[in-house]
């Protein structure tokens, strides 16, 4: 079955076109109006939707031409999953977090303790045992944080990710930028009470735009997977058609 997935996150929109487990195609949607076009060239018989923008999702459902409408399947914390919800408010649990925990199990299903970090705008970790969402925990992303000094502030600069050859900052930049990885850092703490709590060793999956220079940093036994939300949508549609 082709399908395609949409991605709609806080500052751009992917897609990816799945046929049978292949990808075979990928990109970014530049704006919703070039949505038409991408399905004349694709001609997916489901179209997964992925939202976290209102506004986006918006300007994605009605940019669909009327022949795919009845083909597109949004997820929701209402969709059909392939694990449970142990969430006091499902109704605000982020659709691309469940998007990422359906593509972690679906690459470890036999594993029943599962970390997802996903770092974009914001960083998220999601805890999963024996096929059960726990939760987890929503922070400022790398960027969000780079950012929001340079905003908040008169004079701190604003910065590129990188990594700072002194952790003690021996300049302006460098404390700025190892401010940001100290931080980062706590996750490894909160991975590890986390597997304490459970008493048992966890499959680590991470992703999002900026997971590879996250992974750097935490230094831990982890799996990146660029394309883990785009996987779990594709995963959900399955599930739901």
């Amino acid at each position: 079955m082709k399908v395609l997935t949409l991605d709609a996150g806080n500052t751009r929109t992917k897609y990816h076109l799945f046929d049978s487990d292949a990808i075979t195609s990928s990109g970014i949607l530049e704006k919703a109006e070039d949505l038409p076009e991408l399905l004349k060239k694709t001609n997916p018989e489901k179209i997964g939707l992925c939202s976290v923008n209102p506004i986006a999702t918006d300007k994605i459902k009605l940019s669909i031409p009327e022949k795919y409408a009845q083909v597109v399947i949004e997820v929701s914390s209402s969709s059909r999953m392939n694990f449970h919800l142990e969430y006091d408010t499902p109704e605000t649990l982020g659709n691309d977090r469940i998007c990422s925990a359906a593509g972690a199990l679906h690459l470890a299903p036999f594993d029943d303790l599962i970390f997802v970090i996903d770092s974009g705008t914001c960083i998220t970790v999601n805890i999963i045992a024996d096929k059960i969402y726990k939760g987890g925990i929503i922070a400022p992303g790398i960027d969000t944080m780079l950012k929001s000094m340079h905003d908040y502030t008169g004079s701190l600069p604003l910065l590129e990710k990188y990594m700072p050859e002194y952790i003690q900052g021996r300049n302006t930049r460098d404390a700025m930028m190892s401010g940001v990885i100290i931080l980062l850092k706590g996750i490894e703490q909160y991975l590890e009470l986390n597997a304490k709590h459970y008493a048992r060793k966890a499959k680590i999956f991470i992703t999002g735009g900026n997971g590879l220079f996250l992974k750097d940093v935490l230094q831990l036994d982890a799996i990146y997977k660029e394309n883990l939300v785009a996987l779990g949508i594709r995963m959900l549609v399955k599930l739901n058609s």
